[in-house]
């Protein structure tokens, strides 16, 4: 069976068999998994959405107490509590998208290829790394996330640190300081998988 656009989408050719040939099986199955990976990005990358959202409300919440009511500086403790757990979980999110989309592109991608015999089928990653320079997506991406995460998480710490009295207040601080730390490791961890793969495909690409 010639794989085409009407064959794709569970068509027959004239005088072709009422049954499903091995190809067409298959081919029905790659989409039935593509159209579920591109699902699955969807729902990460809304989730992204609404942490981030999430965050900002919170800490702008945390900072209008502190400035229109002149509340105790040391509530700024919630903030690297508030964003080291949402950045994480952001980090986490992001990397399942990302590991979708390099399964898209290194299983699906060749099987497509050699089911349909043409080889310009799904090149968007391609056309994407040629279309932007690597650099600005690198910067885009990092400087935006970095000043909301960790960023504000670090300000808050040093910013508390002349204001604490007992114990408890170290504690918490410690809390966050700690939390913070893990959320920077998770970060370069995830920022070097990215650069890896990015690398990797312009390696292919070139």
């Amino acid at each position: 069976m010639i794989l085409t656009a009407g064959t794709l989408h569970g068509e027959r050719e004239p005088g072709e068999p009422d049954v499903d040939t091995p190809n067409e099986g298959a081919c029905q199955a790659l989409l039935a998994e593509y159209s579920g990976l591109l699902q699955l990005i969807d729902r990460k990358a809304t989730v992204i959405a609404t942490l981030v959202t999430f965050h900002i409300t919170a800490v702008a919440t945390i900072v209008g107490l502190l400035v229109a009511r002149k509340g105790d500086v040391r509530l700024l403790v919630l903030v690297p509590l508030i964003s080291s757990t949402l950045g994480l979980l952001v980090a986490s999110q992001d990397r399942d998208a990302r590991m979708a989309e390099s399964y898209v592109e290194t299983m699906l991608r060749p099987l497509v290829e050699e089911a349909s015999g043409e080889s310009r089928l799904w090149r968007w990653s391609e056309h994407l790394v040629h279309g932007r320079d690597a650099l600005v997506v690198a910067i885009t991406r990092a400087v935006p996330l970095g000043v909301l995460f960790p960023g504000l998480a670090i300000l808050s710490l040093v910013a508390t640190v002349p204001h604490m009295r007992s114990w408890l207040d170290w504690m918490g601080w410690s809390v966050g300081l700690l939390l913070t730390i893990l959320l920077i490791v998770g970060w370069l961890e995830h920022g070097a998988l990215l650069a890896r793969r990015l690398l990797s495909l312009l390696r292919r690409t070139g």
